[in-house]
This record gives C-alpha cells, sequence and structure tokens, in this order.
C-alpha cells in the first residue's frame, strides 16, 4: 500500500521514525514537528507504536489529545498528577513544592516510570507553556536517577523551542523534495504503462503536487487518465480528502497545472527532440551543406 511504501521504503522517511523511536527508548522527551503536507500520519503512528512496543516491554503508551491538558504553566504538571498519580499520593501535594520536582521524587508511587505520553495536536501555545515544566522534570528526573514518564508532542508548529532535555524533530527537514521525487517513481514503477509513460507520470505528479504527497499519489493512482487530462483529473480530486479527511488542495494545483506541465516536457520531451534533431543532422548534414553552399544567405538586420 501507498502508505507503507512511503514510511517504510523511503529512506528518510523510515529515518524519521527510527530518530524518535531510539530518543524515546533512550528516555528523551521528544517533539514532532510536522507539516500540513505530512502524509498518512496515523500509518506512521501504528509504526512507530508498534517498534518501540516491540522493544520496550515495560511502558505501555497513553495517547491524548493536546486539549485535553490546560494550556498553562502548570497544564502538564497538573495532568500528570491527575491521570497518573494515586489519591493518597496527590492530597500530599503542595503547590510550593513544584510539579516537576513532587513528581520526580514520587517517581516510584505512581505510573509514570511506566508511561510514555502521547499528546497529539499541540498547538503553538500550549508547547511554549509546557516548556519550562518539561526542562524542569527532565533536570529533576536525571538528577533524582528516576525514569519518569516520556513525552511525546506532535504539533503542527514549526518555531524550535530549543529546551534542554526535550529533542526536536522537523518533519519538513527530515523529508525533502527528493524524498517525494522517489516515492513517486516508486509509485509509477507499478503503473501498467511503458517505461517512458512511467517516467512522464512521476514527473508530472511532482511538478504539480510538491511535497503534497497524498495529492501526487491519488494523482498518479489515476494513471493515464492523469496523463491524457490532468485538468479533468484534478477536478474530479476536488470534494476529495486526504487520510485525515481533509479536503486536497486543489486550487494551488490548478494554478500550477500550466507550468507543471511545460516543465516536465521540458525535462523529458526537449532532450528526445534533441537527440532526434542530432540523428537527423549526423544522417543528412552533407546534403544540407550542399543546399546552403548552393543558397545565397541575405543578411538581416535585427532589433
Amino acid at each position: 500500500m501507498k502508505d507503507e511504501l512511503f514510511w517504510c521504503q523511503i529512506p528518510d522517511a523510515a529515518r524519521m521514525i527510527s530518530k524518535i523511536r531510539d530518543n524515546l527508548l533512550t528516555g528523551k522527551h521528544t517533539i514532532l514537528h510536522t507539516s500540513a503536507h505530512m502524509p498518512w500520519a496515523q500509518t506512521m503512528r501504528r509504526i512507530l507504536k508498534e517498534d518501540v512496543s516491540s522493544k520496550d516491554h515495560i511502558r505501555a503508551f497513553k495517547e491524548v489529545d493536546a486539549e485535553d491538558i490546560p494550556d498553562t504553566q502548570d497544564g502538564m504538571g497538573e495532568y500528570l498528577l491527575r491521570h497518573f498519580c494515586k489519591e493518597e499520593l496527590r492530597v500530599r501535594f503542595r503547590p510550593r513544592m513544584g510539579y516537576a520536582h513532587f513528581l520526580a521524587d514520587n517517581d516510584d508511587e505512581c505510573t509514570l516510570p511506566s508511561t510514555y505520553l502521547w499528546i497529539r495536536g499541540a498547538s503553538a501555545l500550549q508547547v511554549r507553556a509546557w516548556m519550562p515544566f518539561m526542562k524542569e522534570y527532565a533536570a529533576d528526573i536525571k538528577s533524582m536517577h528516576r525514569s519518569g514518564c516520556i513525552c511525546f508532542i506532535e504539533t503542527a508548529d514549526e518555531e524550535e523551542q530549543a529546551v534542554k532535555g526535550v529533542q526536536e524533530v522537523f518533519y519538513n527537514q527530515e523529508v525533502t523534495s527528493y524524498d517525494c521525487y522517489v516515492f513517486y517513481f516508486l509509485m509509477a514503477a507499478e503503473v501498467q504503462a511503458d517505461s517512458s509513460m512511467k517516467e512522464y507520470l512521476a514527473s508530472l505528479a511532482a511538478e504539480l503536487a510538491g511535497t503534497d504527497i497524498e495529492l501526487g499519489a491519488a494523482c498518479i493512482g489515476k494513471s493515464m487518465q492523469f496523463l491524457e487530462n490532468p485538468e479533468a483529473c484534478l477536478a474530479q480530486l476536488d470534494g476529495e480528502t486526504d487520510s485525515m479527511g481533509h479536503p486536497f488542495s486543489i486550487d494551488g494545483a490548478q494554478k500550477r497545472l500550466g507550468n507543471a506541465v511545460w516543465n516536465t516536457q521540458l525535462k523529458l520531451l526537449f532532450p528526445v527532440l534533441e537527440q532526434e534533431r542530432g540523428v537527423f543532422l549526423a544522417k543528412y548534414s552533407h546534403r544540407l551543406q550542399d543546399i546552403l553552399n548552393r543558397t545565397p544567405v541575405q543578411r538581416r538586420n535585427w532589433i
């Protein structure tokens, strides 16, 4: 399937999952800065979860929506105390103790050491609000030689936090336009067509969709229909949705269509024409030279 092909066979996409896995397995809090065009997020999550779980039989994933956690500086600490500590431990907490220090100090009396907390859909405001707690909690866990909870935060915000004790992974830096190009060619390889048409199909999808992998995959999925009439194919995709239920960004693709077709033909068809021109000249050069020698050349002044 195309989602498995992307996340398992495209080296940089697979490497991104491995980087996050290694961070989590070595006890590092991690922020994944996603992108509007990060494809098949659910597949990525499943592969990552299965990969980590197969290597760590102590911790379990607890998946939550970011909206369930207050977007305040104490919000993360409040959530961890409320959901991972028994009541007899919660009643011992006092604000002056600080959430990070209290949770780290009582690590052996709660379920935090057996938890990967996976937070989905965090806003820029939430991420910034939680960072002071994350920094303090990571430092306290380390200094007290405790295990603690390992947090994995997904956010569409691309602002780097640069917080000690927290690793950051940026989808747009890990997966490049070259990776997208490779993916389109691998997809086109499965189409029933000759090699030149496969190359044209992949190149046109790359020019048109760029890093919008799911849109490019949908175009290639139309195969010959997309090649014969890309404009009608895009109109057909208008109103359809990607794997997350979001409408495809058709308007931008339709505006790029003319340039996309021209650039594809420039890369693939013009070299063929130039090759044929070379063959023609090599075959008929003497006859052409004779004609030129017998034909007077008129000089023109071009402005």
